[in-house]
């Protein structure tokens, strides 16, 4: 599982981060030579002086052409 919260704060979207962390996720599973299978993913928008953009992503590193 990884998370992450947008530097831009209340300012940005979720996607972003989103985004980042499943390239992350995937370079991670490719050093191990597998590929990623996402099991989860979810963002949340910024409000602003409320709450920061996040997004978490659940994975998993699986053989290549595993079904």
């Amino acid at each position: 599982m990884l998370t992450k919260k947008s530097m831009g704060c209340g300012f940005t979207g979720g996607d972003g981060a989103k985004a980042d962390l499943l390239r992350e996720a995937n370079a991670f599973c490719a050093k191990q030579g597998k590929e990623i299978e996402t099991l989860d993913a979810a963002a949340k928008n910024g409000v602003p002086f409320v709450r920061c953009a996040s997004a978490e992503v659940d994975f998993r590193c699986v053989a290549p052409g595993a079904p």
